[in-house]
C-alpha cells in the first residue's frame, strides 16, 4: 500500500443559505503541491450551487483513506463522489475518516518498512525466517487487513 500524504475532504452544497445534503468525499495528494481549497473552484465550475469544505482530515495513506470511505458509505452514493448524508450521518462519516486517518498514522512506519522489504531483490537463498522477519510479517498481515 502506497502512504501519501494528502487531505481528504468533505465539500457541501449550499442552497438559499442553507447546506444540501449532496457532500463530495473527494482528496488531495500533497505529492502534487495542492490543497482542498485550490480543488474547491474546479468543483464549483460545474455546480449551479455555492459549495463550501465543511472539513478536512489529514493523513498519511490519503488513496486507502478515501477508497475506504468511498466504500463504506456505498449506500449513501448519489452520482460519482458525491454522497447524501443527513448532519447525523456526515458526523458519523468524519468521526469515522479521521479514525481511520489516526490508524494508518500508527502504521506508516510498518507499512513503508514492509514496501522496502517487498522491493528487495533476493538472493535467490531460502532460509529459516529469524524471529525479527517473523514479527515484520506479522505487523505487515495486521496492517493489511487494516486495509
Amino acid at each position: 500500500m502506497e502512504t501519501t500524504k494528502g487531505e481528504i475532504y468533505f465539500i457541501r452544497e449550499m442552497e438559499a443559505g442553507q447546506l444540501t445534503a449532496h457532500t463530495k468525499i473527494g482528496l488531495i495528494n500533497y505529492k502534487k503541491d495542492r490543497s482542498s481549497s485550490d480543488r474547491l473552484p474546479e468543483h464549483q465550475t460545474g455546480n449551479p450551487r455555492k459549495l463550501v469544505i465543511s472539513h478536512v482530515v489529514v493523513t498519511d495513506c490519503v488513496t486507502a483513506v478515501e477508497t475506504y470511505m468511498h466504500r463504506k458509505y456505498a449506500n449513501l452514493r448519489g452520482l460519482g463522489e458525491w454522497f447524501q448524508f443527513d448532519e447525523s450521518s456526515l458526523a458519523e462519516a468524519i468521526g469515522f475518516c479521521e479514525q481511520l486517518a489516526a490508524r494508518f498514522a500508527k502504521e506508516v512506519e510498518v507499512l513503508d518498512q514492509s514496501k522496502a522489504l517487498k522491493d528487495q531483490v533476493s538472493m535467490g537463498v531460502v532460509g529459516d525466517a529469524s524471529a525479527e522477519a517473523s514479527q515484520w510479517f506479522n505487523r505487515f498481515v495486521s496492517s493489511s487487513s487494516l486495509i
